[in-house]
């Protein structure tokens, strides 16, 4: 039961590649948009990431993808006659979602990088996978967000998958979906038809503000009407808390603009050498009283025996 869940055909004669160098797994274009492959909010920083992480040795090969199904990683250099050789990949199964993994070494991520990368792969992964045991108990018709929380200005890519009466693939261009918010008024999504992927229909919007947004979709009417919705949640960007790791090349520019020196955790002991180097100009301020000094009073004194001395000389005294 667990084979035509897969989201792709095996290849029983392909043997299975013997390597001596390890290979980094290449973004797809879908996998760019994709929230298990979303290791940093920023596109070019999520492409980054995954450029950087630590390289494997091993992929089983497979023959292509099937229909519906998508490609979030791919083996950079091998393939044959279809692409590139899929490493994950994720599809819709009747109402619910399988992914395909090719390779058997992410934890070289954690071993070689810490948790960071390993863990938000994989817990994306399971939240994805599990979510579409929450969207509704139809048979017929299912939609989903591809983030269930967003950032606002990302774009959110919605997918629903919709069979007809007799529970085929539908045979329709297009989806209407409502977007509402309790902000803003109803807003109508085109899902157009998928390419090569029977009953899937996917479109795009970006939200206009933060907070709670619902999508549905409707088809039909009467005994063979169906609905389905998912919610979305949007937040302001909180930059202090993606990325709290440090940053020492800003570090390096505040030190350098206050005058300073940085030193980063191993260089601690040098740090009282460089302080008794520092060589610092004071200014200093005193103050003396001169109402009672001595020199005030012979002065005081002196005029006052001249005025004498001028009143007397004069007949004025």
């Amino acid at each position: 039961p667990v084979v035509p869940g897969r989201p792709l055909y095996y290849d029983p004669l392909r043997e299975r590649p013997v390597l001596t160098q390890s290979f980094v797994p290449a973004l797809t274009a879908g996998g760019r948009k994709h929230p298990i492959t979303a290791l940093a909010p920023a596109e070019n920083e999520n492409e980054s990431i995954w450029q950087n992480l630590p390289g494997m040795f091993y992929y089983f090969p497979v023959q292509k993808l099937k229909p519906g199904a998508v490609t979030l990683l791919e083996h950079p250099t091998e393939g044959n006659e279809h692409g590139r050789y899929p490493l994950v990949a994720v599809q819709f199964y009747r109402r619910g979602r399988t992914m395909y993994l090719g390779v058997d070494s992410t934890w070289r991520w954690r071993f070689m990088r810490g948790d960071t990368s390993f863990g938000r792969f994989w817990g994306q992964a399971i939240r994805f996978l599990s979510s579409s045991r929450l969207l509704g108990a139809n048979k017929r018709l299912s939609i989903a967000a591809d983030k269930t929380t967003s950032i606002l200005g990302q774009k959110i890519t919605v997918r629903a998958r919709c069979l007809d009466r007799f529970y085929e693939p539908a045979r329709v261009k297009e989806l209407n979906a409502r977007i509402v918010s309790g902000r803003f008024k109803e807003q109508v999504l085109k899902l157009e038809a998928v390419p090569d992927s029977a009953g899937i229909f996917q479109g795009e919007f970006t939200p206009a503000a933060p907070g709670r947004y619902t999508i549905s979709v409707a088809t039909g009417a009467g005994e063979v009407a169906a609905e389905a919705s998912c919610a979305l949640n949007v937040r302001m960007p909180a930059l202090e808390y993606d990325n709290p790791g440090m940053n020492a090349a800003t570090l390096r520019k505040i030190a350098g603009a206050s005058g300073g020196k940085y030193f980063s955790l191993f260089d601690i002991a040098r740090i009282s050498g460089e302080l008794e180097k520092i060589r610092e100009e004071y200014t200093s301020e005193e103050q003396h009283d001169i109402w009672d000094t001595p020199l005030l009073l012979v002065l005081f004194t002196a005029l006052v025996v001249t005025e004498w001395a001028v009143r007397k000389r004069k007949m004025l005294a």
